[in-house]
């Protein structure tokens, strides 16, 4: 069995440096073309969606992503599945903030952060990485991985890096350096971790 970790495209709020958690903005110009690069990709593959596991985010900006790759590369919508699992790290009261508004509205709540990046619960209803990383866990204790089918999930930057953290065993430090480029899936299989890029780029 494989599974493709892909990251969203380009979003408003990306683009705008604002932190969005479980909240939402549209994708850009860009976040639609990043989509098509991304169906490309997986067209390399020669997957058989028939035989695949295709789980994606129930935020708004995953399934418009979603959406795309679907019409791209004429798979059933019902192939889809919404999992809560995969939602992005909640970020609480500061969604919506650029980083300057964190720091004016919460003062010093940045620093307590960054002392235990692992463990902080942003306020407001946020969530730590401690918490995503026991979603990514739950998430992948749920597939048998002797299962001839593949997995496909569509997901978010923070979320990957803790699928990869409990994927591959990695420290806490270098699960909170990863980070996942909009122009890349990564493909975990027996061999390990590959990150796959338009062959255009």
């Amino acid at each position: 069995m494989t599974i493709y970790i892909i990251r969203h495209g380009q979003t408003v709020w990306n683009l705008e440096n604002r932190k969005q958690g479980h909240s939402d903005s549209p994708l850009t110009l860009k976040g639609i073309e990043q989509a098509g690069n991304v169906c490309d990709i997986l067209k390399q593959e020669n997957l058989d969606y028939q035989k695949c596991h295709i789980f994606v985010s129930p935020l708004f900006r995953t399934k418009q992503y979603a959406q795309i790759i679907l019409e791209n590369l004429k798979i059933n919508k019902k192939l889809i599945n919404e999992e809560h699992l995969i939602k992005e790290h909640g970020f609480g009261a500061w969604e919506g903030m650029t980083q300057d508004e964190v720091d004016k509205f919460f003062p010093g709540e940045t620093e307590k952060r960054m002392q235990d990046r692992w463990n902080y619960i942003i306020p407001g209803g946020g969530e730590s990485y401690e918490i995503i990383s026991k979603r990514a866990e739950q998430f992948l204790k749920k597939f048998n991985f002797n299962n001839d089918k593949n997995i496909i999930l569509i997901c978010h930057e923070m979320v990957s890096k803790m699928l990869r953290y409990n994927l591959l065993n990695l420290s806490k430090k270098e699960a909170l350096d990863l980070n996942h480029p909009q122009d890349t899936i990564y493909r975990y299989c027996n061999e390990g971790l590959a990150s796959l890029k338009n062959s255009k780029d």
